[in-house]
């Protein structure tokens, strides 16, 4: 896997994460909720698996945690 298939892959799992984050933490079902914890621990598994890559251009370079679950 390359470079580029990591970053549409993360590009996609975001891309789902903030499809429930425009409802609003607050707003999120219980299964929402879950759904939303599924995909920060995805990106930050694939985080830890790329770490010889550059974050930046693979879509990884923020605060996970912070965006997705504080």
């Amino acid at each position: 896997m390359n470079e580029n298939h990591i970053q549409e892959i993360v590009e996609n799992v975001i891309e789902s994460a903030d499809e429930l984050l425009e409802k609003g933490k607050n707003n999120l079902n219980p299964v929402e909720m879950g759904q939303l914890i599924a995909y920060a621990e995805t990106l930050c598994i694939i985080r830890d698996a790329v770490s010889g890559y550059d974050l930046a251009k693979i879509g990884l370079d923020f605060d996970i945690d912070g965006k997705y679950l504080i």
